[in-house]
């Protein structure tokens, strides 16, 4: 289990896991849903090459781009995995095999 720790006075330090720790710890062999909104931590996760991302198959993510420069493109990179995208102002939405339909 990884840990982050801010060191800004106004934060308190949080606690992470990584998307593979929770695949192990809970047995998944699928996750169906994967909600993120991890306040500029995307670029950490999304450049990481060991992300299940093939395990997915709908993320709904909060890009910060305006806090942490590089948050989109290490999105895009993960992205490329999915069928279909959608974006409504900072928030993208992602899915493969027609899991969530989007108009």
């Amino acid at each position: 289990m990884g840990t982050y720790r801010n060191t800004s006075p106004k934060k308190h330090p949080a606690k992470a896991i990584t998307i593979e720790c929770l695949i192990k710890d809970y047995n998944l062999d699928v996750i169906d849903i994967l909600k993120l909104n991890i306040e500029c931590a995307e670029v950490q996760l999304f450049r990481s090459d060991s992300i299940s991302i093939d395990k997915v198959r709908s993320i709904a993510v909060d890009l910060h781009e305006w806090k942490k420069k590089g948050c989109n493109a290490a999105f895009i990179k993960i992205a490329r995995n999915f069928d279909e995208v959608c974006q409504v102002d900072e928030y993208f939405y992602l899915s493969k095999g027609g899991f969530i339909l989007m108009d």
